[in-house]
């Protein structure tokens, strides 16, 4: 994978496991916790409702669960070009025996 994404997927595996989740709007201060009910971190500032429940969406499960299915798209990708590549090469080359072999 790309940098970006070895760097996210190594934050995540370190991260608190989620879900998280978000309470209290207590002058705009927001608490984030865990499945076990431990806090793991607060909120505060402008936007901080749309933001906190960003940040309880993104959680770890999630960003590596986005990360795998990049992962098996980007194969799946590669899979079918070798496909049409082979395709177009037999269909340039009709007699060259090459044959499509299923991935």
């Amino acid at each position: 994978g790309s940098e970006m994404t070895e760097q996210l997927k190594a934050l995540a595996e370190a991260a608190t496991k989620g879900p998280w989740k978000h309470y209290g709007l207590d002058g705009g201060h927001l608490v984030f916790e865990d499945a076990a009910g431990s806090s793991i971190a607060s909120s505060i500032g402008r936007n901080h409702v749309a933001n906190a429940r960003y940040i309880a969406a993104a959680n770890p499960e999630r960003i590596l669960a986005l990360i795998a299915e990049n992962a098996r798209l980007t194969q799946a990708n590669i899979d079918l070009t070798t496909i049409l590549r082979l395709a177009a090469r037999r269909k340039a080359e009709p007699d060259s025996g090459m044959e499509i072999m299923k991935l």
